[in-house]
């Protein structure tokens, strides 16, 4: 994503039905250069041994070690520049199974753009020994992660050292590659992501190996499943959860981009080898596929295009992040080749512009007045978060909502003026102030990024929106690698209802009453796994998940039944749960499996808040993380659990941590 110091961003828009929508609004930002389609070939002599084991360490058998090479896997690259950035699908199947990939770029020795990888990613040095170039290594002091790095110094002070018997008349060869992304197959070798330029990595690393740090790149974790379904392994194996990430080369991930210029280079995909994790079979860095590409990095000023055909209003969301911009830069909105009004932005100042324009005019928004330091011209970078998403109104109507989330550095925990932006009432949505119970609402909230899941709280105002339905839209384009981003209804601080995952769908229909609380969360998918023994087992799940109940339960070679899957508890009775339906975090559920053997089932989702409300009497709840009963709520009297294995109730002790993936009875007595 252009904008380097805005980590993540999405948008939703929520459209009343029944109204009539008069057009759409495109934003183009930069050049889009048409991608091409690739598809890439196996390397025939990697020059470096092939990793024989799995992202867990998981050994591969003997049989697929002879018998697989990387002829029989198919992978094809839609890429394509779009400015600055670099963008790419990939679709992979016939790779090695749970097993982690570099996605790079190399150069030729030489030309230009071999310098201009190097200059945004690293440098593999030879010396020319008088018969033959030898010493191959990577240059590896990658400084603090500014440009130029100590590796860049060293290139330079020595790529033009003469040698009188070198074919080159060179005495060191540089050959140049970035790694731009990473990614992680499934249980039969299959993978399909998008990628973008923007990211410089070093290597890759399991958080078994080294802990994760925010300058990192993000966490891919996977469940990691070994089974003799594919021709890798032997023997079904021990389900494990192992997360990756890149390690950076230069900083900051997300804003290293290549330098302007044709590309003429090699698209390669790597083997990683977590350096030898492993032992015998741990490989090392073998090249796997690649193909010979072709594309234009243009880092001009852009010029972003705004197209409608509705005279009835638009906004636009833009940001300065100019490089060597000041508080003088300013834009300029040109409609149909005119000068228009002068848009003043301050340095790192969030704006929203709305206005009525002539339909079917075609207007750009451009950078002016850019200057360095020194007060000499120098190209502007416009940066359009990712996310945003338009549409007109027509007359007499309110308009579209339009509510961004996001996450910026320069945030805090609470309302930040020139980021946030504050509700006006008129609805029917809004957020809900990060600072809680203040009485603030927003349209706009950017959050301090942390560890945990960032959540929003999305309240539905009053009666003039009872029974309406809404459609809701939602692009969630700015979500980082390896992250999700879901929506789901509380019902008194418990999310009732499947999770909608906003990074895989882009829309639904929902129906929305008045006082109506959302939640929307974005963090780190993670798995948890819930055991089930025969028969009848207390249990819970810890994450917002969109899986149904027959979802979860049919998954691999365990058949779906009919009828009634589970049971909650209601409060005063019972309620069935079907296999349409949904198993919700914090909420315990009797759950049936009929089958003779240990289930496991895996959950994937984000982490529940962990905030829930009880009522007098028993309550049946899962905690989605460790706590005991008296941390839970210390007018809580007493604890029950139930033994799958054993088939009884046993009591737990109020100081007695109660686990995810359990269920648990707790009883509130009434006040005296």
């Amino acid at each position: 994503m252009p904008d380097s110091d805005f980590h993540s961003m999405f948008t939703i828009s929520w459209r009343s039905r029944g109204h009539v929508f008069c057009g759409l609004v495109f934003l183009v930002f930069g050049a889009l250069v048409q991608g091409a389609v690739y598809e890439l070939a196996g390397v025939t002599e990697p020059g470096s041994a092939y990793r024989w084991l799995d992202v867990a360490g998981n050994v591969y058998t003997s049989s697929f070690r002879e018998a697989y090479t990387y002829a029989q896997a198919q992978v094809t690259v839609d890429l394509s520049s779009h400015g600055q950035v670099l963008h790419g699908t990939l679709t992979a199947t016939g790779l090695k199974p749970n097993f982690a990939y570099q996605i790079k770029l190399r150069g030729d020795p030489g030309t230009a753009t071999n310098e201009r990888l190097g200059l945004a990613g690293r440098w593999w040095q030879e010396m020319w020994d008088g018969g033959a170039w030898t010493g191959g290594w990577n240059l590896n002091n990658k400084g603090v992660g500014t440009f130029p790095n100590p590796n860049d110094q060293d290139y330079f002070s020595r790529r033009d050292v003469s040698s009188d018997t070198s074919p080159t008349e060179k005495l060191y060869r540089f050959s140049a590659y970035i790694v731009l992304a990473y990614f992680v197959t499934d249980s039969q070798g299959a993978a399909a992501l998008s990628f973008s330029g923007g990211s410089s990595y070093h290597v890759l690393w399991t958080t078994d190996q080294r802990p994760w740090e925010p300058e990192d790149g993000p966490l891919i974790t996977v469940p990691v499943i070994p089974s003799d379904s594919h021709p890798a392994y032997a023997m079904d194996g021990q389900a494990q959860t192992v997360s990756v990430f890149g390690e950076w080369e230069r900083l900051p991930v997300g804003g290293v981009f290549l330098s302007e210029g044709d590309y003429d280079c090699r698209l390669l995909l790597s083997e990683e080898s977590f350096h030898g994790m492993g032992g015998t079979y741990s490989g090392f860095w073998a090249p796997a596929l690649d193909r010979a590409v072709a594309f234009r990095i243009d880092r001009t000023a852009p010029t972003v295009q705004v197209h409608w055909d509705s005279p009835w209003g638009v906004s636009l969301l833009f940001s300065e992040e100019v490089y060597g911009a000041d508080s003088a830069s300013s834009y300029v909105l040109l409609p149909n080749g005119t000068v228009g009004d002068v848009l003043s932005v301050g340095t790192n100042d969030f704006r929203l512009f709305t206005g009525a324009q002539v339909p079917g005019i075609a207007y750009s928004l451009s950078l002016t007045d850019i200057t360095d330091a020194a007060g000499n011209p120098t190209a502007g970078q416009l940066s359009v978060p990712a996310g945003r998403f338009a549409t007109a109104s027509s007359p007499g109507d309110e308009g579209d909502v339009y509510l961004y989330l996001g996450l910026s550095p320069r945030a805090t925990g609470g309302v930040d003026s020139g980021l946030d932006v504050l509700s006006d009432g008129t609805g029917p949505l809004e957020l809900i102030s990060p600072q809680g119970g203040d009485g603030v609402t927003l349209v706009s909230d950017f959050r301090r990024d942390t560890d945990a899941a960032t959540r929003w709280r999305v309240h539905v105002l009053g009666a003039e929106t009872l029974g309406e339905r809404f459609d809701v839209v939602w692009q969630a384009g700015g979500v980082d690698t390896g992250a999700g981003a879901v929506l789901q209804r509380l019902e008194h601080e418990t999310a009732v209802g499947g999770a909608i995952d906003l990074v895989s769908t882009s829309g639904i229909q929902l129906s929305f009453s008045a006082g109506e609380c959302y939640e929307v969360a974005m963090g780190i998918l993670q798995v948890t796994s819930v055991q089930l023994s025969p028969g009848w087992n207390l249990v819970g799940i810890p994450l917002m998940a969109s899986e149904t109940v027959g979802e979860l339960m049919s998954r691999g070679d365990r058949e779906a039944g009919a009828g009634v899957w589970a049971w909650s508890w209601g409060g005063v009775h019972y309620e069935a749960v079907g296999a349409d339906d949904w198993l919700n975090p914090e909420r315990g559920y009797w759950l049936w499996s009929g089958s003779q053997e240990e289930v496991t089932l895996e959950v994937r989702g984000i982490p529940a808040d962990g905030i829930f409300s009880l009522r007098t009497g028993w309550n049946l709840v899962s905690p989605p993380a460790s706590i005991s009963a008296e941390e839970l709520s210390a007018e809580i009297s007493d604890v029950w659990g139930w033994s799958g294995s054993g088939k009884r109730y046993e009591r737990v002790t109020l100081e007695a941590l109660l686990t995810p993936g359990g269920g648990y009875w707790v009883y509130l007595p009434e006040s005296p």
